[in-house]
């Protein structure tokens, strides 16, 4: 039934190369960026600053970014670009190649700088399975740092004393808040947003890197250390946990004795039919288009692109609160690209993320506008409830 709905279990903590489709190089391939200042770090990076944005924030390890970039050989061949494609790269900093981990974070958000990347810290003495880099090859990028998409959840480092509860069972962990939400056992889908660092604080493992929150059953939560705490859990709740490494041993963190964990529910999706209410006009935020809304839950941190395709649960209304459709009768949720849904929709779904719920009042001219449709006359004004489950794009 929802096929849009995320079972994928943990990754591992290896940082992997940048893996993005291969560029076509044309006969007009960019020249390599001419170095002003050359810099070398501790590590042997080489960069140079070719052009100064206007951002003020730098990206740290953990955090989601999106660039555009070139990449050559010394020869000057161009082996990658996402230039050429005309298509942005999106990752998570810490899961690319040990160049761009230590060298994006010397940026700001709208700069653009040239690396010289070591074969030590890009694809080392393997090269790449298609022979495209070379072993040992040295690389050259030009790199764009277009935006921090989200930043990583904060590291907390774990102490003793008052709160901390011992499982028995190899896991600490310590309530940070009880949060107000449902219930996760009352609920059909549970939101949660983690991250897993040593206890120095690298980090190792989150959802931001992984770009999406885990969606689960909270009958069959895939975290063992969260099994014995799962009758706690609600929208809301914070958790931060010691977990020895040896008794979760699916979380591929075998190098280390213990991990920390922060565990933050997002939501709990319930897909129980809302009962219609119009908010007051002071509740709610009106934008440019005319749209007015209220969110009820915003939701994980990233939002659906315009062209994204969506799953969601949800009820529809008029003004009087006369029903017209909902996708709770029917038993299963709509699945749909928004750009095939009314602007409202268009417009509106993308202000929360996966396991947000929010109200939508949409005028005529975002709806359907002069035309009748079935239980919906001609220039209605439409209030609906969404609950956003999943989304890809």
């Amino acid at each position: 039934m929802l096929s849009l709905l995320l079972t994928a279990a943990l990754a591992g903590p290896t940082p992997a190369p940048l893996q993005i489709p291969p560029a076509s190089p044309t006969a007009q391939d960019p020249p390599i960026p001419e170095n002003t200042e050359l810099h070398t770090t501790d590590s042997g990076l080489q960069y140079c600053v070719l052009s100064k944005g206007e951002g003020t924030e730098s990206p740290s390890l953990g955090d989601r970014v999106r660039v555009h970039y070139t990449g050559w050989l010394e020869d000057g061949k161009v082996f990658d670009s996402s230039v050429q494609r005309g298509v942005p790269a999106e990752f998570g900093l810490g899961h690319v190649i040990e160049g761009w981990n230590e060298g994006l974070q010397l940026m700001h958000v709208g700069d653009r700088y040239k690396f010289i990347i070591p074969g030590k810290l890009g694809y080392g003495e393997q090269g790449t399975p298609d022979g495209a880099i070379p072993p040992g090859a040295t690389l050259i990028f030009e790199v764009e740092l277009l935006d921090i998409v989200a930043h990583s959840m904060p590291f907390e480092p774990w102490t003793d004393g008052e709160g901390v509860v011992d499982t028995g069972k190899g896991t600490q962990y310590r309530i940070l808040d009880p949060g107000d939400g449902i219930l996760a056992k009352d609920g059909k889908v549970m939101v949660l947003d983690f991250g897993f660092w040593t206890e120095e604080g690298q980090i190792l493992q989150s959802t931001t890197l992984n770009g999406r929150p885990l969606l689960v059953d909270p009958a069959k939560i895939p975290l063992p250390f969260l099994e014995q705490i799962s009758a706690q859990l609600r929208g809301g709740t914070d958790v931060l946990l010691r977990i020895d490494s040896k008794t979760s041993p699916n979380l591929g963190f075998d190098d280390y004795d213990h991990v920390i964990g922060h565990v933050h529910v997002l939501s709990v999706l319930d897909f129980a039919k809302p009962m219609f209410r119009m908010p007051a006009d002071d509740e709610l935020t009106t934008t440019d288009s005319g749209l007015r809304y209220k969110i009820l839950s915003p939701g994980g941190p990233f939002r659906p692109g315009p062209r994204a395709q969506v799953a969601a649960q949800y009820a529809g209304w008029l003004t009087d609160g006369t029903p017209f459709d909902n996708s709770y009768d029917k038993g299963r949720p709509l699945q749909a690209g928004l750009t095939n849904l009314i602007k409202g929709w268009q417009e509106g779904m993308r202000l929360v993320g996966r396991g947000g719920k929010i109200i939508l009042v949409v005028p005529p001219q975002l709806g359907y506008g002069d035309a009748n449709r079935p239980g919906i006359p001609a220039g209605s004004t439409l209030v609906f409830v969404v609950e956003l489950i999943d989304f890809r794009g």
